[in-house]
């Protein structure tokens, strides 16, 4: 009976530290940038379509990670192109 009892509580235990981290891996894989790649024609200057728009309004609460990271630092004029074409505020980060 006890041997159960401490089963049951090492099992709560483990989903509970599951539970805790699954928010984490959530919002990980919502902002991967690969979602962004209808935007991919915006690079050689073509407007935003409606695809490359619907992303950016899907991705809004990840801009400024994305704007933040050095990597992405050269698309910060044509992000500004795309979302003011798009009608979606530049985020204030």
């Amino acid at each position: 009976m006890k041997s159960s009892s401490l089963l049951i509580a090492a099992f709560m235990v483990m989903l509970l530290m599951v539970m805790r981290e699954a928010p984490i891996v959530a919002e990980a894989v919502a902002c991967d940038p690969v979602k962004l790649l209808p935007c991919a024609p915006v690079i050689s200057g073509q407007p935003p379509s409606i695809e490359c728009c619907n992303a950016l309004k899907e991705m809004k609460d990840c801009l400024c990670t994305f704007l933040k990271n050095p990597e992405y630092k050269q698309y910060l004029p044509l992000a500004k192109k795309a979302l003011a074409a798009c009608g979606i505020p530049f985020p204030h980060c």
